[in-house]
């Protein structure tokens, strides 16, 4: 999909953003309501356990391992207990069958249609995540830009309504949306600064800069959480 929206004409990018999203809701909807409970993706959940791993895995190799030293005690402490909030916050919310990883680069075009592929990791969690991911991912900020988010968001409501699902307040739905697209991003700098300096694998590290800059975007779109800008941009100089 990445491939195919960089070389076709802007108008027809949210055509194609649209599809990913018919084919995400096949999923949430009927994949959640064909429950199959032999199913390893129907057995795990995005609990408070692994959203604050994942957090952990940011501040170890994103801050810490990420040659800027460990940080100061009270400052770890004060963005754990802000993660950990999160964590509850999104914990909470309804579960869903998830991909996981749900993004342009996992969905293949075959005959005009979007077939999806790398779904081992697939398990329980927030409808938002998938959604977050496929918006939200590595360098889509150069074709999801904030009108077209706000079209697929509306688009998102408005298809799942039409499978037959409850409605969702657009303002609660939004801010689930915001804590998992920020959720998400805090886990891939920590995961592409770890695939660096632990697999050897630092081609990663170019999509950092728009993630943080994401990052920055997404903290400044929640009032409770902005408040983590300034202690996150003596790190990163892409968040002010």
């Amino acid at each position: 999909l990445w491939e195919v929206v960089q070389a076709c004409p802007p108008g027809e990018v949210l055509g194609w953003y649209e599809k990913a999203i018919d084919q995400l809701l096949l999923i949430q909807v009927r994949g959640t309501k064909s429950r199959d409970s032999s199913c390893i993706a129907f057995k795990q959940y995005f609990d408070f356990r692994l959203y604050m791993w994942e957090f952990e895995h940011f501040i170890e190799y994103g801050i810490e391992k990420g040659k800027k030293g460990a940080m100061e005690k009270r400052e770890r402490g004060y963005l754990t207990d802000a993660f950990a909030l999160i964590s509850r916050n999104l914990e909470n919310q309804p579960a869903t069958l998830n991909h996981r990883d749900y993004h342009s680069w996992n969905l293949m075009i075959q005959h005009g249609e979007v077939a999806v592929i790398d779904f081992q990791d697939a398990l329980l969690a927030p409808m938002q995540y998938d959604l977050a991911s496929l918006l939200n991912d590595r360098v889509t900020d150069t074709v999801i830009h904030p009108e077209r988010e706000d079209h697929l968001l509306n688009y998102y409501l408005g298809r799942r309504e039409e499978m037959g699902e409850k409605r969702v307040g657009r303002d609660e739905f939004l801010e689930v949306y915001i804590l998992s697209a920020l959720q998400r991003d805090f886990k891939v700098v920590g995961r592409f600064h770890y695939l660096d300096l632990v697999k050897g694998k630092p081609h990663y590290k170019k999509y950092l800069p728009a993630t943080l800059r994401r990052l920055n975007r997404n903290l400044r779109r929640h009032p409770h959480l902005e408040r983590l800008i300034p202690l996150l941009a003596s790190y990163f100089e892409e968040i002010r």
